[in-house]
């Protein structure tokens, strides 16, 4: 037990800070008549910030006047992390005007590239720029003479192809991965949706906690926590992505880990048990604004948004799914052992807090 509390402890020194599920945001623009190409990266001065010092006087404000100091290095910074080829060709790229941008509260350094492609030929975008975090995304707006495209690029798919022809269904294909992936390394949406699922082989009694006798009961109390927590945060996700509502990205990524928090905590009580439906469903609208901040900066009109927003909710959907699939009848077979409601599931709640109190500090 103290061994299992140790390790869950020393994950959230290794995630806290890796976890950050940052972008940067790319718009592409491309004649395949005279074969130029210009387009805008907006980086976050923050993630610039640890590889290039570009806050030279230590006061946390990035100025214009800092930006252009060093300009030189952030030119060969970005030029060594991205690629864009025509017809299996390079495309000769330059660095033009270096500014800063402002994006949902925070400084962004915004780069103009400017370059000479071959006329003709499927665009291809790659980019090694993550900073090391798998959560970290690259999100792509390419206009063409074909067509316009919404994209998001991350380590595991760092290159874009432009299809042959605009495609719904590619479209969709392609953020449902993105969903499915975006929780599966979201630390955060994971560990919340434990621990609404630990308790979930549990019943309250008037002395304490006590393991269900019946599985069909478990499934049918998960089916409406699962489901109150998935339309709240498809709610939020597709009011947030459509910019209905906007909500800066700090106090998002601070409530969720407070989320967790709350949700460790409330499991120690039995009392509590009857909470979880509104926790999930409080809570879940704030989730949908985490999963949004990577997707609503994709200047996307009606007809592109609807296969972006319908494929990413499926991919995080089908996530859910998994994870619940495969903790569940481990969660069943514990819970038949007096001691997971004695001490195992407190001690996982209670380690899983911490790691949300550690996340919570380091994002205020």
């Amino acid at each position: 037990m103290r061994l299992l509390v140790i390790c869950l402890l020393m994950l959230a020194s290794a995630v806290s800070h890796a976890h950050a599920n940052g972008a940067s945001y790319m718009r592409i623009e491309s004649s395949g008549e005279n074969g130029k190409i210009r387009a805008i990266w907006d980086i976050a001065a923050s993630d610039l910030q640890l590889p290039l010092e570009l806050d030279s006087d230590g006061d946390g404000f990035v100025t214009t006047e800092e930006i252009q100091a060093r300009h030189p290095a952030i030119t060969r910074f970005v030029s060594n992390r991205i690629g864009i080829r025509r017809a299996n060709a390079d495309c000769v790229l330059s660095v033009g005007e270096l500014t800063i941008a402002q994006r949902q509260s925070e400084q962004f350094v915004r780069l103009q590239l400017n370059g000479v492609c071959q006329r003709q030929g499927p665009l291809e975008v790659t980019t090694k720029l993550f900073f090391g975090s798998p959560g970290y995304a690259a999100l792509l707006d390419v206009q063409t003479s074909e067509g316009h495209y919404p994209a998001m690029l991350s380590m595991d798919l760092p290159a874009w192809t432009e299809p042959a022809a605009v495609s719904w269904s590619g479209t969709a294909l392609r953020f449902l991965r993105e969903g499915f992936h975006h929780v599966l390394i979201g630390y955060d949406h994971v560990a919340f949706l434990l621990l609404l699922l630990l308790p979930s082989v549990l019943s309250r009694t008037d002395s304490g906690w006590a393991a269900v006798t019946s599985g069909r009961v478990v499934v049918f109390d998960l089916l409406k926590i699962v489901t109150a927590f998935t339309v709240a945060h498809s709610v939020t996700l597709g009011l947030a992505a459509t910019g209905a509502v906007r909500v800066p990205v700090q106090p998002i990524e601070v409530a969720i880990a407070a989320s967790i928090v709350v949700a460790g905590l409330l499991n120690l009580f039995p009392a509590a048990a009857r909470w979880r439906l509104r926790l999930a469903f409080s809570f879940g609208f704030v989730h949908g604004f985490g999963f949004a901040n990577a997707l609503r900066e994709i200047d996307a009109d009606g007809t592109r948004l609807v296969p972006v927003l319908a494929g990413f909710n499926l991919g995080v959907e089908f996530a859910q799914l998994a994870i619940v699939a495969l903790t569940l009848p481990v969660l069943w077979f514990l819970s038949r052992s007096p001691q997971y409601a004695r001490r195992l599931m407190p001690a996982l709640s209670v380690a899983t807090a911490l790691i949300g109190a550690a996340w919570f500090a380091g994002r205020i």
